[in-house]
């Protein structure tokens, strides 16, 4: 991956993180005294926002702008971190219903506050303490994700057709979560391909490229379901890849690169095209494992026998050849473009090669 790619994309992370620093210490220095477990609870929640992650979402809001030749305003740069924040608030939650302890190199809310239990009260028995307060937080930063538009100086008008569409990818990215869920309770033999790639398109082509698109879109003034076909196109395909590298990097990736625990997927008993496809392509003995390694604990030895099925079966190039597939057809919808501003499309071409390559 080039410098030049790499370049861009840390320069758009700093300029998103500027914009969420510059709300957060509006939204504290504007809140009465609510009392101390709340200050630190602001002091938690902006430590857990602006740690690690990609912070792709709000470049391609801002992407979709300048690519219909419109004026970037600040109001609307400032409405872009939206996506980003609506991001960390349903992590918050992903980390609860997946009981993850780790994210993006540190620890969850929920982590933090069970040390806080230890530390405070020296109470170390399991409770629901830590689980409901870090709920609490993922609320907190619902409201935040609100703010973020109703402060950014948008028209009234547009802001309030932002948020109807942030609202609905909130639907969308819900129903995917639901039915991710319902996957992870049946064995493999009774998911098929197909049920995953619909909950990929949900849960992660939708919500982290798709949605921020359209967003984008609506502040170009595209009325709702207007949108652009090659947008469209492009954020379905770069967001399947997203995610089947995604799935790859959670079991073949590096914790110290990722921010996460590799395995966990496994643990939680997760769908993937890597699991099912390999579930379809493996022998009985491979079978059964596999069935055997899923919603338990993942050690070292039986991380290393499963990615020997999985490299065995063919999953692991068939994931890789899929993910490569995708990010071409979405790249190739870019290219096809006639009109629109040639260098918001050169950097979302950049953007979907980097989804292809990435290793984090």
């Amino acid at each position: 991956m080039s410098d030049e790619i790499l370049g861009y994309l840390k320069r758009e992370q700093q300029l998103s993180q500027r914009l969420v620093r510059h709300l957060w210490r509006q939204w504290r220095e504007a809140q009465p005294d609510l009392g101390i477990p709340m200050k630190v609870m602001g002091q938690n929640l902006g430590q857990y926002c602006l740690r690690g992650g990609k912070w792709h979402r709000p470049t391609l809001v801002r992407l979709a702008v300048q690519l219909m030749q419109v004026k970037l305003t600040p109001a609307m740069m400032r409405a872009s971190v939206a996506v980003e924040l609506m991001h960390r608030y349903l992590l918050c939650h992903d980390d609860l219903i997946d009981q993850d302890l780790k994210r993006h190199g540190g620890p969850t809310l929920e982590q933090v506050y069970r040390q806080r239990q230890v530390t405070l009260y020296g109470n170390r028995t399991e409770s629901t303490y830590a689980l409901g307060v870090a709920m609490v937080g993922g609320d907190l930063l619902n409201a935040l994700t609100q703010l973020a538009v109703l402060e950014s100086g948008l028209k009234p008008e547009l802001a309030v057709a932002f948020l109807k569409g942030l609202n609905q990818e909130l639907v969308e990215t819900a129903a995917g979560w639901i039915m991710e869920t319902e996957l992870k309770q049946k064995p493999l033999l009774r998911v098929s391909l197909d049920q995953v790639r619909q909950t990929m398109l949900l849960v992660s082509a939708h919500y982290s490229f798709l949605w921020p698109l359209r967003l984008g879109q609506i502040l170009g003034g595209v009325k709702e379901g207007e949108w652009l076909p090659a947008l469209e196109t492009y954020g379905r395909h770069i967001g399947l890849a997203f995610q089947i590298t995604d799935d790859l990097l959670a079991i073949v990736g590096e914790e110290k690169t990722t921010g996460k625990p590799v395995g966990s997927d496994l643990r939680e008993g997760k769908k993937t095209l890597l699991t099912q496809y390999a579930y379809q392509q493996a022998n009985f003995r491979q079978k059964t494992y596999l069935q055997q390694s899923l919603n338990t604990f993942i050690n070292n030895e039986r991380l290393q026998n499963i990615r020997e099925i999985l490299t065995t079966t063919g999953a692991i190039t068939y994931a890789k050849h899929e993910a490569l597939k995708q990010a071409q057809l979405g790249i190739k919808a870019i290219e096809s473009m006639s009109n629109g501003d040639d260098e918001a499309k050169r950097k979302l071409i950049w953007l979907g090669k980097f989804v292809a390559q990435r290793h984090y």
